[in-house]
């Protein structure tokens, strides 16, 4: 679908472009995308050919391209190419509230890039509306949130009273935005101080701020600030019944972890819907373990979590951290805190090593068998772990 013109477009050839355009060349003709030369023109920032095709009679500047909807003027925005967006607006009129398929104007695509002259050019010169959602709920204040332009933030908020408290249609707030996306404590306390933004506004899943930058390695100074600036609140729990805590501990964030449990109102002990504590969480992750061990170390021997917690299926951090093949956690539950593998049993009466043994770890279960003298009855569930175990233990690693 692609025709001589389209090919020039797309090389900048504008020589050629002017040779075929006076033999009489279709300037609005579309491939089978749905592009035409002059998405092509400004796709790939040829601006003088962009200047030429909009001096054309027929070039039709609000095209949309067949699968995500965009205008040349899309283009231009996302390049941040000021004299591109120009042209097309002052010579052609495009339409700088048009939507992609997506929902985002060409202020989205600006926003992206970063570039506050294109910003400050669509808003004060052409209009543009700042509080326009895309089909997510995203506003223009949670694109520059996401993407961590902060001069472009102080613009749409200083200049021209972006709502900081927007809520996309899963109840994200920017805030939520900038400490999930970037964690720029600037960004966070521009927000807050001199914008109000709520740190303790849940979003649909009841999910906080404080939530959010407890879950990163990165944001310690940010769950620094909130709680000891703001007083966000640290017992606030999300749909799963998580805690800040439970989140950090999740994530193997030990600095984190140490700061929240010092916070007056953390509960170490604190259940999720399912019966986890932070122990659980930290015992149960996977691919972090070097994390995860200083985790569960310091919620033991500092914090003075419960070792033998059950979760609503009787399941103990021993069973988790045996079902998920932590051995390094095993060892410290058993060697450092005297869990008994054999005594540990959940709603089934299945033991770590039946978990272990199920999963097939085979150092796990070795080192549970060599812990005490294993019994090979049957679990309530009916499955025995005594053939298994003949398979894992006897194949020699």
């Amino acid at each position: 679908g692609q025709t001589p013109l389209h090919w020039a477009c797309m090389k900048g050839y504008l020589e050629i472009i002017q040779v075929l355009v006076d033999h009489g060349a279709n300037v609005d003709a579309k491939n089978n995308d749905g592009f035409t030369p002059l998405h092509y023109a400004c796709r790939r920032r040829h601006l003088e050919v962009v200047r030429y095709l909009c001096d054309q009679e027929g070039a039709n500047v609000d095209v949309r391209t067949r699968e995500g909807g965009w205008t040349p003027l899309h283009f231009a925005c996302n390049w941040g190419y000021l004299e591109m967006v120009q042209c097309l607006c002052n010579q052609k009129g495009a339409n700088v509230e048009a939507k992609t398929k997506d929902g985002e104007t060409p202020l989205y695509m600006a926003i992206s890039d970063g570039n506050l002259e294109v910003v400050q050019y669509l808003c004060d010169q052409k209009g543009a509306n700042v509080e326009a959602q895309d089909k997510n709920g995203f506003t223009p204040l949670h694109q520059a949130c996401q993407h961590g332009h902060l001069d472009v933030i102080q613009y749409l908020c200083d200049q021209k009273g972006a709502n900081a408290e927007a809520k996309t249609n899963h109840g994200q707030t920017p805030l939520y935005f900038a400490i999930h996306y970037h964690g720029e404590l600037e960004m966070v306390r521009y927000l807050c101080d001199e914008k109000g933004a709520n740190v303790d506004m849940c979003d649909n899943s009841c999910t906080t701020p404080l939530h959010v930058a407890s879950a990163k390695t990165s944001r310690f100074e940010v769950v620094q600030y909130l709680c000891d600036q703001k007083g966000a609140n640290v017992k606030a729990k999300n749909k799963n019944g998580s805690t800040p805590l439970h989140l950090a501990s999740k994530a193997g964030c030990l600095k984190v972890v140490q700061y929240l449990c010092s916070q007056k109102g953390s509960n170490v002990e604190a259940k999720t819907n399912k019966g986890w504590t932070p122990l659980h969480m930290a015992s149960y992750e996977d691919g972090l373990e070097y994390e995860l061990i200083k985790v569960v170390r310091y919620l033991c021997n500092q914090a003075g979590a419960n070792v033998e917690a059950k979760d609503e299926n009787g399941k103990t951090p021993l069973h988790l951290a045996s079902q998920r093949g932590n051995f390094e956690i095993v060892q410290c539950l058993v060697e450092e805190h005297g869990v008994n593998v054999l005594k540990a049993q959940d709603k089934n009466g299945s033991t770590p090593l039946h978990i272990a043994s199920v999963c097939r770890d085979k150092s796990i279960v070795r080192y549970l068998v060599a812990q005490s003298v294993v019994p090979l009855s049957c679990d309530h569930s009916s499955q025995p772990p005594s053939g298994v175990l003949a398979t894992i233990i006897g194949s020699g690693g």
